[in-house]
């Protein structure tokens, strides 16, 4: 923050000099050439030449470090090859000796075979599977490595302006906004009188979440709106959720027109009707076709051999969500569907290649909406499914007969003789109203059965009785 406002102070002077030195005293470095010739190159522009050498040296900071780390592995490999192969072997007779008593005390010496036979596979599946995974990784990042994008660098634009770039746009959207709002009015109405120039307009449409039927139905409307001539006169479309995935898969499809169009052609031809060959029209063939695929099953190239599957983007897709750190759910497994069926091999296209559609003015501008659910001050965050295999009062495991449930008080996982408690939540002080009339059953003028929002909390919560501060 104390480098920003030094730089907006000094934005202004035109002292080389003066700039060279401020940015030198900013950057704590005693090499003036170097912090000139960023300046240089960069053409006076204070900010772009701070970002540079700041990256400069985050990137030198960076290799040093990954320098020193196989020294640090190869330091924790000799730790831990000093004495950890009678400790290996030793868990392995371990798990074999379980393995052949368990199996020899229920069928007998076939038992005791095939337990140790499973303990084995076991372990040779494992192997093979993280070999398998390495083997994608390796992959994601040859193929990271080798993106048109993987060299740039990305900055976070302080402020709540517009940026130039946007504002920039503006300039050309206004001016197709003002020559269709003008023929919009005069559509019907040709003899209504119109002042020279209008005032400027800026409208936003917004689209809401949904699944298919959103994407439905948000097609529908943009179709309509570009029948009617009024698609034109709209600066912003938004959208949420389902409506994003006809948003995101409209202007992916409008780019591969773009660039399959001639140079010539390059810019909106508009008909009489008001459609475009880049309009949400020109692709709800496209759309109909793909959302008849059926989601409920995964598709044949998902279905092939290991060796295979190990080269298909699906594989790959998951795998560099691993190498980032994100634990894989079932809702990746929805959108990874729907990125197949829907996107298909426009699923590449990156948001900066949408910025073609909107060049000059051509389209409005795409809002991709993206919420976060946060937990509100006072509430509990429930924990995940898969955090524990136990209970976490009484250590007992979780299977088909054994289900997990949560404590709405304290969000804990635990099995069912742990949760018999019901409380009543409904005339907490932290409950909204929505809330409460739900649990009530007075929403909608309806009664619901219970007529209280009975919700269960385990043992600790109701004897501590915690769960009234939740």
């Amino acid at each position: 923050t104390c480098c920003i406002s030094s730089l907006r102070q000094f934005m202004a002077d035109d002292s080389l000099d003066q700039r060279v030195a401020q940015l030198a005293s900013l950057l704590e470095l005693d090499d003036i050439p170097r912090c000139r010739h960023a300046l240089e190159l960069h053409n006076g522009d204070v900010n772009l030449a701070f970002q540079a050498l700041f990256e400069q040296r985050s990137s030198t900071a960076s290799s040093r470090e990954a320098a020193a780390q196989p020294h640090k592995k190869q330091q924790a490999c000799e730790s831990n090859n000093s004495a950890p192969s009678k400790r290996q072997d030793g868990v392995r007779k371990v798990d074999l000796l379980k393995a052949a008593v368990l199996g020899g005390l229920a069928a007998g010496p076939a038992g005791a075979a095939l337990g140790i036979g499973a303990v084995v596979g076991n372990k040779v599946c494992k192997e093979k599977r993280e070999a398998w995974f390495d083997d994608v990784k390796a992959n994601v990042l040859a193929a990271q490595a080798a993106g048109p994008h993987a060299r740039d660098t990305a900055f976070i634009r302080e402020g709540q302006d517009l940026s130039r770039e946007e504002l920039a746009y503006l300039e050309c959207r206004d001016v197709v906004v003002a020559a269709a709002l003008r023929q919009f009015l005069l559509g019907d109405s040709p003899n209504l009188q119109l002042p020279p120039v209008l005032p400027r307009l800026r409208i936003g449409i917004a689209g809401s979440g949904g699944g298919l039927r959103a994407t439905a139905s948000f097609a529908a409307s943009l179709a309509a709106l570009e029948e009617c001539g009024l698609l034109d006169c709209v600066t912003y479309v938004s959208s949420l959720s389902g409506a994003t995935w006809w948003l995101g898969l409209w202007y992916s499809l409008a780019l591969r027109r773009t660039s399959e169009s001639e140079p010539s052609s390059s810019s909106s031809s508009s008909h009489a009707s008001g459609r475009s060959e880049f309009g949400p029209t020109a692709h709800l063939s496209e759309l109909r076709h793909r959302m008849q695929a059926d989601l409920r099953f995964p598709p044949k190239s998902w279905i092939q051999p290991p060796s295979s599957l190990k080269e298909a983007w699906i594989s790959q897709w998951f795998a560099a969500r691993q190498v980032q750190g994100h634990a894989t759910t079932a809702t990746d497994y929805w959108g990874a569907l729907l990125s197949h069926h829907l996107l298909g091999e426009e699923r590449h296209v990156t948001l900066s290649d949408h910025a073609a559609v909107c060049a000059g003015g051509k389209a409005p501008l795409p809002i991709y909406t993206a919420v976060s659910r946060r937990s509100v001050e006072g509430t509990c965050e429930w924990m995940p499914d898969s955090a524990s295999d136990r209970c976490l009062l009484c250590s007992g495991r979780f299977s088909l007969t054994n289900r997990r449930h949560h404590c709405y008080a304290c969000g804990r996982l635990l099995c069912s003789a742990c949760v018999l408690h019901t409380v009543d939540l409904s005339n907490t002080d932290s409950t909204c109203p929505i809330c409460r009339s739900i649990g009530s059953g007075e929403m909608n003028g309806r009664r619901s059965k219970e007529g209280t929002a009975s919700r269960p909390v385990c043992k600790q919560c109701f004897k501590t009785g915690s769960y009234a501060q939740v």
